[in-house]
């Protein structure tokens, strides 16, 4: 049963041999694709030659970190990596390197891959910044040899930055497309598309500005200036300046988005922390002076690596002010807000960790793709608070014509309404002394040009009013054969006059007319105004019997109801009223309407 056993299994093992050998493929029938190597040592030498030197090689670990293995250096570092090839690669192959800071230059077998990289020179224009840039470059086929090959990297860095170079990859090109495509779609493809989306909502943001005539969303479209010009630095560093100025741009651009930014979180968070806003307004005075001083004072560029660690603490504060006020709120967009601040602080602990050296950008920085959640939740913050505010406009807006309507309607029942049913009632009766009709038709039709004149656009023009009552009033004074004298004077606008305030001002004029006219029997009547200091002086003198002489009758009466209107329409508006004798006789109603007025009444 043994032996029988052991046939079988020779057997199976026999047909898993025949099957791997038909699937192994003929000798030649798939090309040679070329190698897939990864160096992760090379050689280096610090020298700022424009060849690499014969002599001081020695050997360093990939990725290379400045910040560790040569800090505060300022200058070149070359890198040689020796490599041996069998044959010649048949496909197409690449270089890819994940990351190079500042600057790199690469040369394969004495051909310069990248013939555009520009480097530094003191005190001229910065050179090619590649920090936040991945690199895949295609390798024809004639610059490999079969045998030995070698790779030169020459890397530029400084003291601010420092300087890197990452591990190299050499293998087929659509290998290395898919690992170099995983960096390039968070630190370049995403921040371009993070980029327009800032400008369109700047556009937007000013268009609404401009029709509204006023903004309260300043501190959002603050946050996304400074956030547009930085990410604009980002995705294209190539900026006329010398290092130092390229390096005070950033800090002034990173402190003031961080303290921009972490005001507003102070402001959506409602934050209990009183302290926090003065704390912050002083970081900021102090990085600015920080920044100053480096300006100022050639050879101090390194203090611009510690300038921001204030608002780092701050960072962190607010960070934890959003988390208090989501758990407060309870609602979907607080934890979005606190969420996003939280993935957006881990790509910035990332970047400070990679400043320093001591975090690995594998698989990719963080940073800025990381503020894109941020960015939408606050533009959705943006656009909910502009849709409220136009909401509230719109209420107001309908609060204010139902208002309109509403002191129309009074206006027109206890005026207008008033004087027409007295005129019918002195129609239907068949005794009716027609001239009394006459006068309450009168009086009605004067009430109802009055309210219309109230409602004109330019109603806080008195001028304006004081022409058309003068246009309505001559012809009817001439019919009563009454001398009617205008002494107006230009007149200054007056803030705040509403619709009601002006019809306060027409009837207090109609009103000392309709006594001079019915109670004095004034053959002449002035009406005068004048600017007189931050007050407008309306006169209403006549030369008719006086208030003394009116009697006791019903004409007294009548005076004296018109006079406690008078009274109790410029008290509302705020103005002043007297009356008195005129200097010739008669009797003078003077109105005393300020410049800008605390209210206005009907």
């Amino acid at each position: 049963m043994g032996r029988r056993f052991a046939t079988r299994w020779q057997a199976l093992f026999g047909c898993i041999v025949l099957a791997a050998c038909a699937l192994q493929p003929a000798p030649g029938a798939v090309p040679f694709a070329g190698p897939d190597l990864t160096f992760d040592s090379a050689e280096s030498v610090v020298s700022d030659a424009p060849q690499p030197p014969q002599a001081g090689w020695q050997r360093a670990s990939l990725p290379d970190v400045w910040h560790r293995s040569r800090p505060a250096l300022d200058g070149l570092v070359w890198y040689r990596i020796r490599f041996t090839l069998d044959q010649v690669p048949a496909a197409p192959s690449a270089l890819f390197v994940p990351n190079v800071t500042v600057t790199g230059q690469f040369i394969l077998n004495g051909s310069v891959l990248n013939p555009d990289a520009r480097f530094a020179q003191p005190g001229v224009r910065i050179g090619h910044q590649m920090t936040n840039d991945s690199h895949l470059m295609p390798l024809p086929q004639g610059l490999f040899r079969q045998g030995m090959n070698e790779l030169l990297v020459r890397v530029q860095g400084n003291p601010v930055a420092g300087g890197r170079l990452s591990t190299i990859r050499l293998g087929p090109y659509d290998a290395l497309h898919s690992a170099w495509l995983v960096r390039e779609l968070p630190q370049r493809i995403i921040p371009q598309a993070l980029l327009t989306l800032m400008l369109a909502t700047l556009v937007f943001a000013g268009v609404m500005a401009w029709r509204q005539r006023r903004f309260e969303n300043w501190r959002f479209v603050l946050v996304t200036v400074l956030w547009t010009l930085l990410l604009a630095v980002y995705l294209f560093p190539d900026l006329p300046l010398t290092a130092s100025g390229h390096f005070i741009l950033i800090a002034t651009l990173v402190n003031g988005f961080t303290w921009a930014l972490l005001d507003l979180f102070w402001h959506i968070g409602k934050g209990p922390w009183r302290w926090f806003p003065a704390v912050l307004r002083l970081t900021g005075l102090f990085t600015l002076a920080g920044i100053a001083v480096v300006a100022l004072v050639p050879g101090h560029l390194r203090i611009l690596s510690f300038i921001s660690l204030p608002f780092l603490a701050l960072r962190f504060v607010a960070t934890a002010l959003l988390w208090q006020w989501a758990w407060r709120e309870r609602s979907a967009r607080a934890w979005a807000l606190a969420v996003a601040e939280g993935i957006w602080l881990l790509g910035f602990i990332q970047f400070l960790g990679l400043v320093a050296g001591v975090l690995p950008r594998d698989p990719f920085m963080l940073t800025p793709s990381d503020s894109l959640p941020m960015f939408c939740v606050l533009l959705y913050l943006f656009v909910e608070r502009l849709v409220q505010s136009r909401e509230h406009a719109a209420r107001e807006q309908q609060a204010a014509i139902s208002q309109e309507r509403e002191r129309l309607l009074i206006d027109m029942h206890d005026g207008l309404g008033a004087q027409l049913t007295t005129a019918l009632r002195l129609a239907q009766k068949r005794d009716t002394d027609r001239q009394l009709l006459v006068h309450n038709l009168e009086d009605a039709l004067q009430d109802l040009r009055a309210i219309i004149d109230s409602l004109d656009g330019g109603s806080n023009d008195l001028l304006a009013l004081l022409a058309n009552l003068r246009a309505r009033l001559t012809p009817r004074m001439a019919a009563l054969q009454i001398q009617l004298h205008w002494q107006v004077q230009p007149l200054p606008s007056i803030a705040g006059l509403t619709p009601q305030g002006a019809l306060a001002i027409l009837r207090v004029v109609q009103e000392a007319l309709n006594n001079a006219v019915r109670h004095a029997s004034a053959a002449a009547i002035t009406i005068s105004a004048a600017p007189v200091g931050q007050h407008i002086l309306i006169e209403i003198a006549d030369d008719g019997a006086g208030l003394a002489e009116h009697g006791a009758g019903a004409a007294a009466a009548a005076g004296r109801h018109g006079l406690a209107g008078m009274r109790r329409r410029a008290d509302r508006l705020g103005a002043t009223l007297s009356v008195g004798p005129a200097a010739g006789g008669g009797t003078r109603v003077a109105l005393s309407v300020p410049i800008a007025l605390r209210a206005a009444a009907g």
